[in-house]
């Protein structure tokens, strides 16, 4: 007998089976199945012509009628039965064909918003490829609360209170940061086309909360004698051999004091996550008419640009003083700058270079300074600290006290600190009396930062101390650096050294980092930008002029440095974005 007239099982074909499979099948009443046990199979089941199917070509009609009252359990056990009678190559392409039935279209199946809690925990390129999946996911992935939620998620902020007023909406003065966007216009807000709209003006410090230091780390840099230089926030504290503290960063020859973070658009401002510490961030569907996806592509092409380093960088150069310039501030939309020069303080145009105003006081050099929306605070060679009102440029007050060289300053709403060659740090309030002096280092204390009752100071005795302004006392002293040209990175709750960086090849003078960069620079001529969360170095800027670099500060789409060579270098990295 040939195979040809063989069933798959090895049995003969009869002209009785052919027969079979052409006559109607039979109906089974719904009585019968019911009372039939699921497992094993119903009897007659197992005898069913479709169960004896023996050429896999035939195709019987099957009546609807056979199946249309029969359960779930029922039906499944029927195709389990019928199944098991296939060869393996056609088992398994009936298992090809019933996998998509397995597979669920969850975006398309849950509400919108669900489905964009569940995107927002992606990122761009995730939900880049998502959106070729199908109209409804393309929809989906264009959803404004989506592209909102990645913004956020990559540290990221922007400037609330700016965008409530644009928007008609309530000010809430405890939400700040600072970006620039693009507003989609609606009725009664900007009018018709779409605008690109900048942050208005430097926040005031006074009335912002400060958020940046959770007490839990610190870092700082060291080589040959001197310690002169950190900066903390609400992570880390970082800080190098020769410069000046700020409480975003450190500068040159003395350091500027606290500075709110400076965010996009290069405005000071408090910087913090999502929810952070009861913020509320851009809740409900007040901020609809923000293009998040197009804030987040601009923002992306801005740190692409902090990678490519030079490459995607504009270099601008202010020039005015005549000598050194030792620190250095900026905003929006002016810089302000402390020199050597005729011991005066100047304030200039960001964008076209030109000095606006003058400040003359002090009899020495100009080392620190700070400022907010109200007040410029400077501190002198000639040891002392003058309070300055930024609006008109009219000395309110000059604070004496320390004996030597004021090297930082730095101040909130309520109290002013600064530190000295003559191993002291003090807390003033702004009546000028001095309310606390704060002595134990061996060497000069080379700058200060502070949020709250804590204080952190740098000195050249090689250490980091930790003090309670309210009593004095010291917290935390964090030992370890040596003469080295390297950043280190420190735990402030354990004070171990948690990373080095290593790249400079001299002298180490200033740095300042925010959530995304630590950028240092120093007596090799040289601005370094390392990545904040790998601590790889990233990108090498040179002087134009090879010239040491005294102080710097960064903003989201730019770097301002100061150098020896009585300059003021601006690296732009918006470039031609639009």
């Amino acid at each position: 007998m040939s195979l040809a007239n063989k069933s798959p099982a090895g049995e003969a074909s009869t002209d009785s089976d052919s027969q079979r499979l052409s006559q109607p099948l039979p109906v089974y009443s719904t009585s019968a199945l019911l009372n039939s046990s699921v497992s094993p199979a119903p009897s007659h089941f197992s005898n069913s012509p479709i169960l004896n199917l023996k050429a896999s070509g035939l195709r019987p009609p099957l009546s609807p009628s056979i199946s249309s009252n029969w359960s779930d359990q029922q039906k499944t056990e029927f195709a389990y039965m019928l199944l098991k009678q296939v060869s393996t190559s056609t088992l398994a392409t009936v298992t090809d064909r019933l996998l998509y039935l397995l597979q669920r279209d969850f975006i398309a199946a849950l509400p919108s918003e669900l489905a964009s809690h569940i995107l927002g925990f992606t990122d761009h390129l995730t939900v880049i490829h998502a959106s070729q999946v199908s109209r409804k996911w393309r929809t989906a992935c264009r959803d404004n609360a989506v592209w909102r939620t990645l913004f956020y998620r990559n540290g990221w902020s922007v400037n609330q209170a700016y965008l409530d007023t644009i928007l008609h909406l309530p000010t809430n003065s405890s939400r700040q940061t600072i970006p620039s966007f693009r507003i989609i216009p609606t009725p009664g807000s900007i009018g018709a086309g779409t605008t690109r709209q900048y942050i208005g003006s430097p926040v005031n410090s006074a009335t912002l909360p400060l958020l940046e230091l959770r007490r839990d780390s610190v870092a700082s840099t060291i080589r040959r004698d001197s310690l002169h230089a950190i900066h903390f926030d609400d992570d880390s504290l970082v800080s190098q051999d020769s410069g000046f503290l700020e409480k975003l960063g450190v500068g040159s020859a003395t350091l500027s004091g606290f500075l709110p973070i400076f965010e996009d658009g290069g405005f000071p401002a408090i910087e913090m996550d999502a929810g952070d510490k009861g913020v509320d961030v851009w809740s409900g569907d007040q901020y609809k008419a923000v293009d998040w996806k197009l804030v987040y592509v601009e923002r992306y092409k801005i740190d692409c640009n902090w990678r490519r380093g030079v490459a995607g960088a504009v270099v601008r150069e202010i020039v005015g003083h005549e000598e050194a310039v030792y620190c250095v501030q900026f905003d929006r939309d002016k810089v302000i700058s402390g020199s050597r020069d005729s011991s005066t303080i100047k304030i200039w145009d960001l964008e076209s270079g030109a000095c606006r105003q003058t400040l003359a006081g002090h009899t020495s050099s100009v080392l620190c300074l700070q400022y907010d929306s109200q007040h410029l605070i400077s501190g002198s060679s000639d040891a002392t600290i003058i309070i300055w009102d930024l609006t008109t440029g009219r000395i309110l007050k000059t604070l004496h006290g320390h004996t030597e060289h004021v090297l930082g300053i730095c101040f909130d709403s309520t109290k002013i600190v600064s530190c000295s060659r003559d191993k002291t740090a003090r807390v003033w309030d702004f009546n000028g009396s001095c309310v606390r002096v704060l002595k134990g280092h061996r060497a000069a204390v080379n700058c200060v930062c502070f949020v709250g009752n804590l204080v952190v100071t740098a000195s050249g005795d090689r250490s980091i101390k930790v003090w309670d302004a309210g009593t004095g006392d010291v917290v935390r002293n964090l030992v370890g650096h040596e003469r080295d040209n390297n950043v280190k990175v420190w735990d402030i709750q354990t004070g171990t050294c948690l990373a080095t960086l290593e790249g400079h090849t001299d002298l180490v003078r200033t740095l300042h980092f925010d959530k995304s960069w630590i950028v240092t620079g120093g007596y090799d001529e040289s601005v370094r930008v390392w990545d904040r969360r790998s601590l790889k170095l990233v990108a090498e800027l040179r002087c134009p002029a090879q010239s040491r670099v005294y102080k710097l500060q960064v903003a989201v789409d730019k770097i301002v440095c100061c150098t020896q060579d009585s300059k003021i270098l601006v690296w732009d990295f918006v470039g031609d974005l639009d």
